[in-house]
């Protein structure tokens, strides 16, 4: 009998809003069980613009999760981005105390609290040190130092910070819509959970998830994150630009970027001609397909020269002989990929979710790669602890302990 546990997974949007319910069959195997979305209000660039409109689009979407499911959610596991999200590389050393210079917890303890003794902005909120590598006395490589003999301990730590404001922002609507947050969880790290290979991490790869007004940027090398960055454009773009051109209301605009859209017109299969409907529900009229990607072309050129540029400021651009992996909703434009890698000159495609039972048909969207990511994080963990017991905190979840406990004092 599979077990009734469950975890959920918010990923609140600029575009739409994407509930994910998954949990653990018999086999210990992850499995989607619903999958609930809502058109997104009062969010721009990954923060939110009106709180009572954000609340209730996500109050849309879960109640959707919940009418698939059957069941009364009442925590979610929340993925958070935009640029208020930062990053910085820092280092610590200490020596070791023991007469028999064994490496203890404590130590390693000591070590990562020396190295996040840096000064932060005072807008800005410690989330957490992620450990990149330790250095026992010269010798690198040493993934836990914990049990090992050395005089000196060194680290290095990924320093991750977020905006106070929309983060509170953040929080506010979600438990304004009557749900409680388990975890915060970067939606750049989540997503690459769902889309990118162990074996790509560990060679060098960046995750670029391309929502409908930002795109955040992920940066692996060997196997650990190296950079977090996000730049102000999206899917949004796109559609703006064909309402105006196409002049037609943006709804139709999104529906025609999707059905038949092209990065290239070059890549274009066949001139066919398609049916707009104007504004005020005017007659239809037709306009090319060549027309139509005319206007899409230059603003994706534009769209990927400002994210390769966010990739070769990471300063880790020799590093990532994977190359890049897109996914969000806005990577599903056709032809996105050749177009992106004439771009960014390294290998690209597209991620979808991977290694996910039921509702393939959802979980094959790269829009949902984030809300999926934060349902594998959270179950992931429940597999190699051992213990099942629901929402639990994930891996990375955990790494934000503190960030709760700030937000707490907050409130």
């Amino acid at each position: 009998m599979a077990k009734n546990n469950y975890v959920v997974g918010l990923d609140v949007g600029t575009s739409k809003v994407s509930v994910c319910i998954g949990q653990l069959n018999d086999n210990n195997q992850i499995q989607l069980i619903a999958v609930g979305q809502a058109p997104s209000e009062g969010v721009k660039h990954g923060m939110i613009t009106d709180l009572e409109r954000a609340t209730k689009a996500i109050g849309k979407a879960v109640a959707e999760a919940e009418k698939i499911s059957g069941l009364d959610i009442d925590e979610v596991s929340l993925g958070v981005g935009g640029s208020h999200i930062k990053s910085q590389h820092s280092r610590g050393v200490i020596a070791i105390s023991r007469t028999d210079k064994e490496i203890t917890e404590k130590d390693v303890e000591r070590v990562i609290d020396q190295a996040r003794a840096v000064p932060i902005p005072l807008e800005q909120e410690l989330v957490d040190v992620l450990p990149q590598r330790y250095i026992i006395d010269d010798q690198e490589g040493i993934v836990d130092p914990v049990g090992m003999s050395g005089i000196r301990l060194e680290t290095e730590v990924l320093i991750i910070t977020g905006g106070t404001a929309a983060i509170k922002n953040m929080i506010k609507c979600v438990t304004g819509a009557g749900f409680r947050i388990k975890d915060l969880v970067v939606g750049s790290l989540a997503a690459s959970s769902s889309v990118i290979l162990k074996e790509e991490k560990e060679l060098g790869v960046a995750l670029v998830d391309i929502g409908g007004g930002k795109t955040d940027i992920a940066i692996f090398v060997e196997g650990n994150i190296r950079y977090l960055g996000s730049v102000p454009v999206g899917g949004d773009l796109i559609s703006k630009d064909l309402a105006f051109g196409l002049r037609t209301s943006f709804k139709e605009a999104e529906e025609i970027k999707k059905t038949h859209g092209w990065a290239r017109r070059d890549l274009i299969p066949s001139k066919t001609e398609i049916s707009v409907t104007g504004i005020g529900k005017k007659e239809p009229r037709q306009v090319p397909v060549d027309s139509v990607v005319e206007m899409i072309e230059p603003r994706i050129e534009e769209m990927l020269g400002i994210i390769g540029k966010e990739i070769q400021k990471s300063g880790f651009t020799d590093l990532i002989p994977s190359g890049v992996v897109i996914t969000g909703g806005a990577s599903q434009l056709r032809g996105l990929e050749q177009c992106a890698e004439q771009i960014f000159g390294m290998p690209t495609r597209v991620g979808w979710p991977q290694d996910i039972l039921g509702l393939a048909q959802n979980s094959q969207d790269p829009g949902l790669a984030l809300s999926v990511g934060l349902v594998q994080l959270a179950l992931n963990e429940e597999i190699r602890s051992g213990s099942y017991s629901g929402a639990s905190a994930s891996s990375l979840g955990k790494v934000f302990k503190r960030w709760t406990k700030w937000l707490e004092d907050i409130f």
